[in-house]
């Protein structure tokens, strides 16, 4: 184990102890101090590359943006776990990697690096997120064209010009207020009969939460809790928090709009796999 996993592994024992204000200050102080200066136990990158047989991964600090840690494995593993499920999401749609492809909220490539290596010739991968770093690399680094949006719509994209579109690890943070706006932005952009595939927290990540915040997440079927993301709200917007959504909510409010196929299950985060109704 090295130093940032025990930091991790002791962070994990200690918190369930603290007062909720204390956590946070501990948390503000892990990121903004402590875990920039572990940077350097990350080594070997290069080797690390040639063992997943990429090219090119962003630096630790862009990486611990998406990742939240800097590590490249971990990076690597989770963004290709990301890009199997999307595809599995793709084959219950009975679809495909083609036409064009965007990731909402790419951040520094995580998923975008390995559906990068299974597109096809008439794959056409897009790109967006508010984090302009991020946006650079992407563009300077993968076989994708990315811009960097604002934090309401709308999108620099035509009506019903996106055949694909996913979404990892950003509604599971933004406010349904917020969330609405991008659905109905998604409604606007995406093709009919296109994909949409959004990942929401799993019921693993639910059951970490305490009995209250659970039962009012039961009541409402949407829970936007306060993480006290100082350091990320920054980049992503002032209502960056931790969302929760139950199927019920699910199922009801976003298949008013879209037409729910199922779901892919990943561990704390699991995808929703839409369809926008009516044929292309």
């Amino acid at each position: 184990m090295d130093l940032l996993e025990l930091m991790r592994s002791a962070g994990r024992v200690v918190k369930p102890l603290l007062p909720r204000a204390i956590e946070h200050g501990l948390k503000e102080v892990f990121h903004s101090f402590i875990l920039p200066m572990t940077y350097w136990v990350e080594r070997g990158d290069r080797q690390i590359l040639q063992q997943w047989n990429i090219s090119a991964a962003p630096p630790p600090a862009l990486r611990h943006r998406v990742n939240g840690a800097p590590s490249l494995n971990s990076f690597l593993q989770i963004g290709r776990t990301n890009c199997e499920s999307i595809l599995k999401g793709l084959n219950m749609l009975g679809k495909g990697l083609s036409g064009s492809v965007l990731d909402f909220g790419c951040g520094s490539g995580r998923t975008l690096i390995w559906l990068d290596q299974r597109k096809s010739p008439d794959t056409r991968l897009l790109g967006c997120d508010v984090d302009r770093e991020a946006v650079e690399w992407v563009n300077r680094n993968l076989g994708a064209v990315a811009i960097v949006n604002n934090h309401q719509p709308p999108l620099p994209y035509g009506e019903s010009s996106i055949d694909i579109l996913y979404s990892i690890s950003v509604f599971t943070h933004l406010s349904e207020r917020v969330q609405t706006a991008w659905l109905s932005e998604f409604q606007r952009i995406v093709k009919p009969g296109g994909a949409i595939l959004i990942s929401v927290h799993s019921s693993r990540s639910i059951a970490k939460l305490s009995s209250a915040l659970r039962q009012k997440l039961e009541q409402h079927g949407h829970l936007h809790e306060d993480q006290s993301y100082v350091r990320a709200r920054k980049i992503v917007g002032a209502e960056y928090n931790n969302s929760y959504h139950t199927r019920e909510y699910i199922d009801e409010q976003w298949g008013k709009r879209f037409e729910i196929a199922g779901w892919v299950e990943m561990n704390m985060q699991d995808i929703v796999v839409m369809r926008r109704p009516g044929s292309s």
